[in-house]
Order: C-alpha cells, then sequence, then structure tokens
C-alpha cells in the first residue's frame, strides 16, 4: 500500500521535531495544561470564524489571551480566573470549567451559523 507525503516519515520528521526541543530550556508544559489550552481556543477561534470570517478568526482568541498572559492572575477570585483561564495552572478547576464552556460555546455558534460569508461570497443586502 503506497501511502502519501504524511506518512510514517513525516509523523517520525514531527516527532523529531519536538525531542530536538528537550536539548532547549522550551518546554511545552504538563499535558493537561496544553490540552485544556488547546481546547479552550478553539471555541474563541470558531466564534470568531462564524462571525468575523476565516481570516480574522484568530482576533478572539490572541485579543483574550494575550493579556491574559501579559498580566497574569494569581488571586482566588473567581472573575479573574475566568477571565486568564488560559495562564491558570494545569489543575486549576475554574479554568478546566472555563475552557470547555468557551470551546463549546464557540462550537455550537460556528455548527448553528457557519463560517462568516466576506467579500464575493457574501449574498447581496
Amino acid at each position: 500500500m503506497r501511502r502519501g507525503p504524511t506518512s510514517r516519515a513525516g509523523a517520525s520528521k514531527r516527532t523529531a521535531l519536538v525531542l530536538v526541543t528537550l536539548l532547549t530550556g522550551a518546554r511545552f508544559g504538563p499535558a493537561a495544561l496544553v490540552v485544556r489550552d488547546a481546547a479552550g481556543l478553539i471555541g474563541p477561534t470558531a466564534l470568531g470564524a462564524a462571525v468575523l470570517g476565516a481570516a480574522r478568526s484568530w482576533f478572539l482568541p490572541v485579543g483574550w489571551t494575550l493579556p491574559a498572559v501579559m498580566f497574569p492572575f494569581g488571586g482566588t477570585a473567581m472573575a479573574g480566573q475566568v477571565l486568564t483561564w488560559q495562564s491558570q495552572q494545569h489543575d486549576s478547576r475554574v479554568a478546566t470549567v472555563t475552557a470547555i464552556v468557551v470551546a463549546v460555546t464557540g462550537l455550537l455558534a460556528y455548527a448553528v451559523r457557519g463560517p462568516a460569508l466576506r467579500g464575493a461570497a457574501a449574498p447581496d443586502a
């Protein structure tokens, strides 16, 4: 069976790239943190695609994450933990629940509305 360019060789290259980071000081963090943040950021991206279009879908996740990373919240107030869920510890229940709610909300909005139509593809008003 012939395989395409994304076969084992491609997977081996990606794995090698990740393993090379072990030689540096860079760390991705605990797997739970990476999964939580990746899943949670899918929501604002999907919502951005539904409202702003695919080309601008990155505005919402970056606009929310940048202040959360630049001004992390270390207190116990729930509102602060919700607003800065991306920079909370990997075992934060509030951050995990917020990421799940944001992901489901964004994905539902995209599923119901679909991608925003822009330019020539937009119907006449």
